[in-house]
């Protein structure tokens, strides 16, 4: 027993075919506009908050690494994209350890100064 048959199916071209986009966009008309996207609720109120409220601010801890992080990435000629290939870790994790959402490990701080020409040691400590 299989399961069931993909609705699409591209033609030899690799294409789908017009009368299935035709299809498709008939039963999108049908629905209506869609609905609105809400984030999900925390379970416990008090554990989530949105994002920019998770932000190191002075005197937090990490705060310094994040500070110093976001400057090297702004003052060496080093790419968002070569820092992606050089520590092993997302864009997206690459700004948020420079927004201050996130606190790298030590692993990722080294790769990240030695990405930036900095000595890995003058971090230690932040």
């Amino acid at each position: 027993m299989s399961g069931p048959a993909p609705a699409v199916v591209p033609n030899s071209t690799g294409r789908i075919p017009r009368y299935c986009v035709d299809n498709m966009l008939k039963g999108r008309m049908k629905r209506g506009p869609a609905s609105p996207r809400h984030p999900a609720a925390p379970k416990n109120p008090g554990d989530a908050a949105p994002s920019s409220a998770n932000r190191l601010l002075p005197g937090q801890a990490g705060y310094p690494l994040s500070c110093a992080l976001s400057y090297l990435r702004r003052t060496s000629e080093t790419t968002v994209g070569s820092l992606v290939f050089l520590t092993g870790v997302s864009a997206s994790y690459i700004y948020r350890i420079t927004s201050g959402e996130r606190t790298p490990t030590w692993e990722v701080t080294q790769r990240f100064a030695i990405a930036c020409e900095t000595e890995p040691e003058d971090l230690m400590f932040l």
